[in-house]
């Protein structure tokens, strides 16, 4: 992936038990998970704060088929069936705003900064 100025590169990567999520996993160096639910046609939570390194999961609890693909175009997952999940591991700092492409109505977005305290509230 290309980086550029102002933009959040992130790694991709997908929980390797999923076969519809399959991707390379990057080397951890630690961090927190948080996950993030798709039930009802939206994201819970809809802003979340995270640090770089931190692991982002979204598991679809919806029984129609969800996406996760950030706004700009820059990475997409594939279509998430019900129960299944995908992660993302952060990598810079900045916000990324996202969506599911096949209801792009739902909308969300997650921070990446040194020192994020998770979930808003």
């Amino acid at each position: 992936m290309k980086t550029r100025p102002g933009v959040v590169t992130m790694a991709l990567a997908a929980l390797p038990a999923l076969p519809a999520c399959d991707g390379p996993t990057p080397e951890r160096t630690g961090g927190e998970s948080y996950t993030i639910e798709i039930r009802h046609m939206a994201f819970h939570p809809d802003e979340l704060r995270v640090e770089p390194g931190d692991t982002v999961v979204w598991i679809n609890r919806d029984l129609v088929p969800h996406n996760i693909a950030e706004t700009r175009g820059e990475w997409a997952s594939p279509a998430l069936e019900r129960e299944e999940r995908w992660r993302l591991v952060a990598q810079d700092d900045g916000p990324f705003e996202y969506l599911c492409d096949f209801h792009p109505t739902m909308q969300a977005r997650v921070v990446v900064s040194q020192g994020a305290p998770g979930e808003d509230r």
